[in-house]
This record gives C-alpha cells, sequence and structure tokens, in this order.
C-alpha cells in the first residue's frame, strides 16, 4: 500500500511539475528524417529548435525538408502517464491540421507519438518523437527533439555606465533561463531580450538582445558564472549620440546568475559594446545575500525586546538599545 502511494505521489508531483508552469518551451537538439523504400534519406540535425506544451497539447515548430515547408502545427489531447522518473506519453496516434501561409489547410496523419518527462534536481526535460505523414506527401517523416525547459523571468534592472553615470532604471526586462546538462555537467544559457534607457549620460538607449551559453556553477562566486568576451558575440545598440549598429562584446563580457530554482533570481552582467569608451554593468534583479529586501526580511524576523531598567523602559532590537522615545541608547 505504501509503494502505491508513493507512485501516487511522484505522479502527480511530476504532472503538477508542468501544469504550474502553463505553457512550457522546450529547446534543444533535434533532427528529422524521411524513411523510404531504401532506408532512412535527408536525415537532417538541428542544433537547436523549440516545442511548446500546454496540458495535453504539443506544438510543433515548422519543418524544412528540401523546397518543401512543413508549417508549424498542434498536437492536441496526448495521452500520458505516470512513474517514477516522471511523465511519459506511450505510442500512440493522432491526428493534426497544418495551416500554410496562404489560409490553405493540410491534413496530418500522425503513426507515431512517444516521450518522456523528467525533472531531476530542478532540471526540467523532455524527450519526444513523432511520425506523420502530411498530406499528400507519400512517405512518413520522423520529428524528434530533446529539450530543456525555457523559463523567461522578468524583473527590474538597473544599470551603471562606466561605474559613475547612473544608477538607470527600467522596471520590465526579461531574461530567459535554460537549465541543461551536458556531458555530466550542468550548465545554463541566458537570452537577455532587448531593453530602453531612458535619460542616460548618452541619452536614450536602446540595448539589443544576445544570449550567453554555456554558465557553470562557480563554488567561488555563489552562481553560474561565463566570461563570453571571447564567444563571438554581438548586440545591437542604439544611442542619441549617433552609435546604431551591431557591436562586438569582445573587449569585455561577463555575467553571473544566481538561480531560485528554474528562475533567475539575480543576475550582473558587464559588458562593453565595440569601443565604446565606458564599461556598463547591469544588475537583473537582486542579489539574495545582499538585496535590502532580503535584510528588511531577516530585521522583522528579530523580536524586539523590551524591559525595564533602573525604572526606564528599555527597548532592544537587532543588538542596540532604545529608550522610550525611539533614541539609541550607549550600552
Amino acid at each position: 500500500m505504501k509503494k502505491i502511494f508513493t507512485f501516487i505521489a511522484l505522479f502527480a508531483g511530476a504532472v503538477a511539475a508542468m501544469a504550474q508552469h502553463g505553457a512550457m518551451t522546450f529547446a534543444g537538439k533535434a533532427s528529422f528524417y524521411v524513411t523510404m523504400p531504401a532506408g532512412q534519406a535527408g536525415n537532417t540535425e538541428m542544433e537547436s529548435d523549440s516545442i511548446v506544451y500546454a496540458g495535453k497539447d504539443f506544438t510543433i515548430p515548422s519543418i524544412q525538408y528540401g523546397d518543401m515547408l512543413i508549417p508549424s502545427f498542434t498536437i492536441k489531447d496526448t495521452q500520458f502517464s505516470g512513474g517514477y522518473t516522471g511523465v511519459t506519453w506511450g505510442e500512440q496516434t493522432w491526428t493534426a491540421t497544418a495551416i500554410g501561409s496562404n489560409g490553405e489547410e493540410t491534413a496530418i496523419d500522425g503513426t507515431l507519438l512517444v516521450g518522456n518527462f523528467t525533472h531531476d534536481g530542478g532540471i526540467y526535460k523532455l524527450n519526444l518523437t513523432i511520425s506523420f505523414k502530411y498530406g499528400k506527401m507519400p512517405f512518413p517523416l520522423t520529428y524528434s527533439i530533446e529539450g530543456y525547459y525555457v523559463k523567461p523571468c522578468t524583473d527590474k534592472m538597473s544599470v551603471m555606465v562606466g561605474g559613475q553615470f547612473g544608477p538607470y532604471a527600467n522596471d520590465a526586462v526579461t531574461y530567459d533561463a535554460r537549465v541543461y546538462t551536458e556531458g555530466g555537467e550542468t550548465k545554463l544559457d541566458v537570452a537577455i531580450h532587448d531593453y530602453s534607457l531612458a535619460a542616460t549620460v548618452m541619452g536614450d538607449l536602446t540595448l539589443g538582445a544576445y544570449t550567453v551559453k554555456g554558465l557553470t556553477y562557480d563554488e567561488e562566486k555563489g552562481g553560474y558564472y561565463r566570461d563570453y568576451s571571447g564567444d563571438g558575440l554581438s548586440m545591437h545598440f542604439e544611442s542619441m549620440g549617433g552609435m546604431n549598429g551591431d557591436y562586438a562584446l569582445s573587449a569585455l563580457g561577463n555575467l553571473l546568475v544566481k538561480m531560485n530554482g528554474t528562475s533567475i533570481a539575480y543576475a550582473v552582467n558587464n559588458f562593453q559594446p565595440g569601443a565604446m569608451p565606458f564599461p556598463i554593468t547591469s544588475e537583473f534583479g537582486a542579489d539574495p545575500a545582499t538585496a535590502i529586501e532580503a535584510i528588511h526580511t531577516n530585521e522583522m524576523k528579530t523580536a524586539a525586546r523590551k524591559y525595564l531598567m533602573n525604572g526606564r523602559l528599555i527597548i532592544e532590537k537587532n543588538g542596540k538599545r532604545y529608550n522610550a522615545a525611539g533614541e539609541m541608547m550607549s550600552r
């Protein structure tokens, strides 16, 4: 009986892990091939592709095969079961409809769907394989993906220019976090969305999107870290002073990220676009170790102690003494 309850609890936990996130995007390596009488032909591999899972539905990205484009389509009402390692989609058939850019509908006959979802140690991984016939296409196509959860995180951004100008703020900047394993090591990819800053020393600025891949955990720094100055990255940068283009991030570029589960709690990014004379430091969210909010929370947890000493009311809090008027007293 205990094993049955354990099984139910694990299954419910796995299902809840997906349900509580709503629509979830998984990105990772993918491939597809067309099965022909002589065997497999036209095998194509993608370094990164993405699918969306919502409820019981999978939305498959568009697939380019030769001169033919199979538009994105949604497989609805898939069936799954639970297990000790997460959620499993057993072999099942399905149907879907793809709608082309001209509005024309094409029927899809799904001959196979199998997959599994695991959430080991906060790493959300999805494996999915589907086979189908697209319209009058004579041979079936098989698509597979090994994807990891991409978590959008939106928070406040504070930016300093040259270490002395600022801070300049944007209250709603989005970073995407993707935690995954590679070669037995846990890694993190961070996609920084574009954002704007008003009335800086350089006027209004627009900072473009880019992705830093392969951050690894640094014990000394207390978070995931990468020096990306040698990764060949660039960003689009616009300023009222005349800068408007794509600029290399090779003079300076390093990112430290502290995670709270699958969410980014805090990130500090140091970078310098092109030959810009000033380095830029941006802080996303609040550092759990030094945030004012955390300090206030800790202070609130320390209850004040009131007592009489030499006939006077003393209030003691956080190791300091105050009189009845709230004035600090020497010890």
